[in-house]
């Protein structure tokens, strides 16, 4: 039996199931990047570019006029390859594809998907461990 979420294989209880992944909080080691984040509609995630840094968002904030938008942290569970960006984004370093971004770590695993960073991780730092 598989979770309908993040298509992870479910703990059977009883005459229910549970999905550890999902019902935990997120652990292991994860990549780190920053986004613009604008609230999507829905519970969808949205495609958006990845930065290296927070500045580099910042930046990117200010060339398309969304100041109203926040910079925030996300996590990926597979590396983030980087490049820098040319035309209007000039010297700017961010992932060589967009990123399906997800509001927490409820999603199916694959490629190109990160999930906001919990609060609680300030510290900037490339990789993070997250333990529960």
């Amino acid at each position: 039996m598989r979770c309908p979420r993040c298509q992870e294989s479910m703990l059977l209880l009883f005459t229910s199931a549970v999905c550890e992944r999902c019902e935990s909080p997120p652990r292991g080691m994860f990549y780190r990047g920053y986004v613009v984040w604008r609230e999507p509609m829905g519970d969808r995630a949205h495609s958006e570019h990845v930065f290296r840094t927070a500045h580099d968002a910042a930046i990117w904030r200010s060339l398309t006029g969304i100041e109203d938008s926040e910079v925030r942290s996300v996590l990926s569970e597979t590396p983030i390859a980087w490049r820098v960006a040319s035309g209007r984004a000039a010297g700017l370093v961010w992932a060589d594809g967009l990123y399906d971004v997800y509001r927490d770590h409820r999603f199916e695993r694959g490629a190109y998907r990160a999930f906001l960073a919990p609060a609680a991780l300030m510290a900037p730092r490339e990789c993070v461990q997250l333990t529960a």
